[in-house]
């Protein structure tokens, strides 16, 4: 079968290691895939195996795949759109991510030359 990146496909899971999940497609044709822990969640995940154990059927996008080793790189938190407002929940505790003034964050540049002009008034005070 031929697989594309943005392909949601069912994996069957086959083991599983700290950094992520080792799958193979349902349609046992040979291919396997990892999801790495990063590729779980957008929270945090301290153990992959209370997302899921060995033969666990899980839907994931395909983010590669490699023809010649038959691998395919997944993810799951791919499935669900988020934005930087949206909530999040992490270990029971959800947060709400808001707008940030930026106003105080002008660039270097515009802001270096007043405070080379405050530095030299200081120190034409002090003599």
């Amino acid at each position: 079968m031929e697989y594309k990146m943005g392909d949601i496909i069912k994996v069957v899971v086959v083991g599983s290691q700290p950094y992520g999940l080792f799958v193979k497609t349902q349609e046992n044709d040979g291919v396997t895939g990892l999801i790495h822990i990063s590729e779980i969640s957008y929270g945090f995940v301290k153990d992959v195996n209370q997302i899921a154990k060995v033969d666990d059927l899980l839907e994931a996008k395909v983010l590669s795949y490699d023809k010649e080793a038959k691998h395919l790189k997944l993810s799951i938190k791919a499935l669900f759109e988020r934005n930087r407002y949206q909530s999040v929940t992490y270990l029971n505790k959800t947060t709400k991510n808001k707008s940030r003034n930026l106003k105080d964050f002008t660039p270097l540049a515009v802001q270096l030359p007043k405070w080379i002009e405050a530095e030299i008034e200081k120190e034409e005070v002090k003599k």
